[in-house]
């Protein structure tokens, strides 16, 4: 394979990993059929989003959401992390206080509910937990 193919595939696949800022590209960005599109083309990477002093890294693939979503806290703590398959829920949501105790760890499949979903309070009690099966709540047990 000549050198310069090399190259140039090289530095797609580095474009490919670097998050893009939403600010840099939401002129070229618009969502039609439930995907996200650039300049037309389904969007295929990281994009980077800040709102209401909260940064939102969401990971793309054809245009829909990913792998793993991960939101921050302004202190630059974690706040949220979601897992998703081809642009929906599928296993762990996790959410965390400010503080960066767990206040939340779910379970979905195909983006429904299905498992067991724990709340914690702001100190590290859990508070419920409850059983969940393809979206319907099955068992609960509150503290």
């Amino acid at each position: 394979m000549p050198y310069f193919v090399i190259q140039i595939y090289y530095y797609y696949l580095l474009l490919q990993l670097m998050p893009s800022v939403y600010a840099d590209i939401k002129q070229d960005l618009e969502e039609k059929d439930d995907r996200l599109l650039l300049k037309h083309s389904p969007f295929c990477g990281v994009l980077v989003r800040y709102e209401d002093d909260t940064k939102h890294e969401r990971n793309y693939t054809n245009g829909k959401l990913h792998g793993l979503q991960k939101s921050y806290f302004k202190n630059g703590r974690l706040s949220t992390i979601t897992l998703y398959r081809n642009g929906e829920q599928n296993g762990r949501k996790i959410e965390y206080f400010e503080c960066g105790s767990k206040k939340l760890n779910a379970n979905y499949t195909d983006g429904e509910l299905d498992g067991i979903s724990e709340e914690w309070s702001p100190d590290g009690v859990l508070i419920t937990r409850k059983t969940y099966y393809k979206g319907k709540l099955i068992a609960i047990k509150s503290n």
